[in-house]
């Protein structure tokens, strides 16, 4: 399962930006060194603004989809939904801060009995279908 979704999600937006600045920063320049960019070129330029746009809306559309049937596919099994839920909050409280696996191990030792707990597991599974129809919509 790719958790890296919001990562690219929130890194080829800013890709485009970086880009959309650096064409207009370069342009602007241009324009104070030299005379203006002709219609052919701005066109050239305006074109490859678009095609990475639709790249972009691609890529977006695919994690979208490809995040929604793993939230779909959880939510219908309750232990499914409890590993996703684990594996998520291991990797954003634990791997990406540099703790220790044993530390992980502790925090699901101390979970055991709420993940068996059924109001905890029906808020879950509701979450995930929540989740998987965001990412259809989106």
């Amino acid at each position: 399962m790719k958790i890296l979704i919001s990562y690219q999600r929130v890194l080829l937006p800013k890709a485009l930006l970086a880009c959309v600045v650096t064409l207009t920063m370069g342009a602007s320049l241009a324009q104070a060194q030299s005379p203006g960019l002709n219609s052919e070129q701005m066109s050239n330029i305006r074109a490859q603004l678009e095609e990475l746009r639709m790249v972009i809306d691609g890529r977006n559309s695919e994690l979208n989809r490809s995040a929604g049937t793993v939230f779909r596919q959880a939510a219908q099994d309750p232990k499914a939904a409890v590993e996703l839920y684990a594996k998520c909050y291991k990797m954003v409280n634990f791997e990406r801060e540099g703790r220790e696996e044993s530390d992980y191990r502790d925090w699901e030792d101390q979970q055991k009995e709420t993940f068996r707990d059924p109001r905890f597991l029906e808020g879950l599974l509701m979450q995930l279908r929540y989740l998987a129809l965001s990412c259809e919509a989106a």
